[in-house]
């Protein structure tokens, strides 16, 4: 496992927290770095001096997993990961925690990172107790992308395959690698930490541009399913820009036949992390807009924030 030295320097990005008992206080920490690794730190117990690494050989620090491409390289983690009990498995003794940590590959924080095209991925890694997993550990998913024509006038899109999962059968997660139908390189990247709504993970990618006119870039809106990387099964988005999700929003594919689009390509420059409001996802756009479109996920409903409070001066008379 590479940790960096003072010649090449390593990073550790936004670490995710997690409370396995529910007793409001932290037991399990997350966090990846710049050489690919995602690291797992103990922190449950009452005494400090136990903290440490949740993973060791021979006395040494391990991860839990190490982020690289098909070739061997080091794919970096510069986003926090999102954090899901695994709702395939039961928890038990035997895969405790039982946690997915779900997280994108790729930086974008020199200038050099601009033309870089190495092959990113996102992944989604079961933490059950065992360490040192890498992609040869989980199934993989693949990108099919193609144009289509809907209401809202021609957008290109994206598939996933939909390839089981078995995490009781030796399985420890998924990934898909982002690559324009599975084999062109085009830089994309994650830099931006991902959300679990329902069943359902949405994250975005960004693919930079170095034309002045160009926003930095562009990117996707992507979604899977959180457990199995899957092409949802039911419109995950309104495609077709008529203000609702419905079969309407349905995509028919280069090979005959209809199913829910995975992934829609982003037309406003590069999109930034999104927030999601009751069945709304807003992501903010390098060109300085705001876009907003409605979602839907199965399992569930109107969960997360549906309002919130506004504070206005009295000299505010439109407030």
């Amino acid at each position: 496992t590479k940790v960096g030295t003072t010649a090449d320097p390593n990073g550790l990005a936004t670490p995710a927290v997690a409370d396995l008992d529910g007793n409001g206080t932290a037991d399990r920490i997350y966090a990846g770095d710049l050489f690919g690794n995602m690291w797992v730190f103990d922190v449950s117990g009452s005494n400090e001096a136990t903290w440490g690494s949740a993973y060791n050989v021979g006395g040494n620090p391990a991860p839990l997993f190490v982020a690289q491409d098909a070739s061997g390289t080091a794919q970096p983690i510069t986003s926090k990961p999102f954090l899901l009990r695994n709702p395939d498995v039961e928890t038990n003794a035997s895969n405790d925690p039982n946690i997915l940590v779900l997280f994108g590959t790729g930086q974008y924080l020199t200038e050099t990172d601009k033309t870089t095209t190495d092959t990113q991925t996102f992944y989604a890694v079961w933490d059950s107790g065992t360490k040192g997993l890498t992609r040869t550990s989980l199934v993989q998913q693949e990108i099919t992308e193609f144009s289509v024509t809907t209401g809202g006038g021609t957008k290109t899109v994206r598939t996933l395959t939909s390839n089981p999962v078995d995490y009781l059968a030796g399985n420890y997660g998924w990934y898909v690698d982002l690559l324009e139908n599975g084999t062109v390189q085009q830089g994309e990247r994650v830099v931006t930490s991902p959300t679990v709504i329902g069943e359902l993970v949405f994250f975005n990618t960004l693919i930079p541009d170095t034309r002045p006119c160009a926003y930095g870039g562009t990117g996707w809106l992507m979604s899977a399913d959180a457990t199995t990387g899957a092409n949802p099964t039911e419109a995950a988005f309104d495609l077709n820009a008529d203000g609702i999700v419905s079969s309407a929003d349905l995509v028919t594919l280069p090979g005959g036949g209809s199913a829910p689009a995975a992934g829609e390509k982003f037309g406003k420059g590069i999109p930034m992390e999104s927030r999601f409001l009751a069945d709304n996802q807003y992501t903010t756009s390098s060109e300085g807009t705001v876009v907003q479109r409605k979602i839907s996920a199965p399992g569930v409903g109107n969960t997360g924030r549906l309002s919130w409070r506004q504070l206005c001066r009295t000299s505010d008379s439109e407030c």
